[in-house]
């Protein structure tokens, strides 16, 4: 359940480490197929002068995600901007994994099996042997690293990549025709996650090899909430568990509410102007007591379609 955390995790390290993994991973053919739903996972947020369409973003999916659903599809067709949490199309995904590992690295006398126990590093080994490797090429790459690249490797083996991403569908689609705008930079997130402790990236990657083998189920289960527009549903398989550990917490407050916060300050000023914008940010900062559809909604109107 917990490595659930990974699903938080900034829209440059999805795309970054799964654009790694795809390098050395063949996907696996696995879909499943959409179903219809009564609502979808997008609001209406309106102001006095301008209208924003915020969507929760799955960062990496399966290819049976599309076609979305017309009612999602019609509300960018609507927006004359396009707002993601970081705007990935500004650079290859090599460059952006080249930023992300000089991020990474310890310095050239530093190594992994100096900040983690043995037994951390035995399991990690264990893990990356499934995968063809052996930790040995990984020991200059800092826990939250490691985490995140065991996490983008096991999305790839079973055929959920960051090229079928919501945030890159839209992207793609607002390329040369809408203004393209961010939350965040690239620079910005890779900060955050090499601002983690050496505790927190620890206890990362503990629980990130604690449940990596539930990964498919438990996209699974998070692509069926999201599909049906279950607000409810998805906070409890995105962040309940993960706030509700002692250990995970600061992480959780660091991945989620410190960013929801200031995403929301961005939102509500580009609610003062005359746009219409469609807003696309991680599903998991959505929902939930410090989500940005309550707190935008204790200014704005708020209408799930």
């Amino acid at each position: 359940m917990h490595n659930r955390l990974l699903r938080l995790l900034p829209a440059a390290a999805i795309v970054g480490l799964a654009a790694y993994a795809q390098t050395v991973i063949f996907p696996a053919k696995f879909e499943i197929q959409a179903r219809p739903s009564k609502k979808v996972f997008l609001w209406n947020v309106q102001s006095s002068k301008a209208t924003a369409y915020l969507l929760g973003s799955v960062h990496a999916a399966r290819s049976s995600l599309y076609p979305l659903d017309e009612r999602i599809e019609k509300a960018f067709d609507q927006s004359d901007t396009l707002v993601v949490e970081v705007n990935t199309a500004q650079a290859s995904p090599a460059a952006l994994v080249m930023q992300m590992t000089a991020k990474a690295s310890y310095p050239q006398d530093d190594s992994l099996d100096k900040h983690v126990s043995k037994e951390l590093l035995d399991l990690t080994d264990s893990r990356l042997a499934k995968y063809g490797f052996s930790v040995a090429p990984f020991k200059q790459f800092k826990p939250w690293f490691i985490a995140t690249t065991l996490e983008a490797m096991e999305l790839t083996a079973l055929g959920i990549t960051a090229a079928n991403g919501v945030d890159q569908h839209f992207l793609d689609r607002a390329k040369d025709k809408k203004r393209i705008l961010e939350l965040e930079s690239a620079t910005e997130q890779l900060e955050l996650l090499d601002s983690f402790s050496e505790k927190e990236q620890e206890t990362f990657l503990k629980y990130t090899l604690k449940d990596l083998d539930n990964t498919g189920k438990n996209t699974d289960e998070i692509m069926t909430a999201w599909r049906n527009g279950d607000e409810k549903k998805l906070d409890a398989l995105l962040n309940e568990a993960v706030r509700s550990d002692k250990e995970l917490r600061s992480l959780y407050r660091r991945l989620i509410n410190d960013r929801n916060k200031k995403m929301a300050d961005k939102i509500q000023e580009f609610l003062s102007t005359d746009h219409i914008y469609f807003v696309v940010v991680g599903a998991g900062h959505l929902v939930g007591e410090t989500g940005l559809l309550r707190t935008l909604g204790k200014k704005y109107q708020v209408r799930q379609l």
